[in-house]
């Protein structure tokens, strides 16, 4: 009997051997990190509106226009037309940035950080869905929620501040 009719007969060893790793590594990690949902088939549209509709239908018209010159080869209006379609497309990612910033502002700004609205949020946020849909808050050095956008960023800078001033012993 040759080693490949030996293999097959006990199971093909390469495939053997990768399951009796694959498993107990899955299960580990399955205990470890847990299961996340999968993605909704819809997005969340909480935060759109009126503006952002126009500004999205504005940057798709500039798309069309010029993917349509692109096709037909005219360079300098497909030029032209791209450098539109980047204007609109800069626009409308600014105003969902914009709409979606505001809506936050809305939710959290009822939240005090030493009440138990925050708990609240958080297993409403674990009961939708694992992934954290938006932006998360974060703490500054000082172990203080920081709710706004420039309160986010001074943690930001405090935290990589201390990071790259920290002095290793090796």
């Amino acid at each position: 009997m040759t080693r490949a009719a030996a293999e097959n007969n006990s199971g093909n060893g390469v495939e053997n051997a990768w399951s009796k790793l694959k498993y107990p590594l899955l299960c580990a990690a399955t205990a470890v990190c847990g299961l996340s949902k999968n993605h909704q088939w819809r997005p969340e549209t909480w935060w759109w509106n009126d503006s952002i509709e126009d500004a999205v239908r504005e940057k798709r018209i500039r798309y069309k226009a010029y993917n349509a010159l692109k096709k037909v080869g005219k360079v300098v209006e497909a030029k032209e037309a791209k450098t539109a379609y980047n204007k609109a497309k800069r626009v409308a990612i600014r105003t969902v940035w914009l709409a979606k910033s505001e809506d936050e502002r809305g939710v959290f700004a009822d939240i005090s950080p030493t009440g138990d609205g925050v708990f609240r949020l958080a297993k409403q946020m674990d009961r939708t869905n694992q992934d954290v849909v938006g932006e998360k808050c974060i703490r500054n050095d000082a172990c203080e929620l920081s709710l706004s956008d420039e309160d986010k960023m001074n943690a930001w800078v405090e935290h990589y501040a201390t990071l790259l001033n920290v002095e290793f012993e090796w």
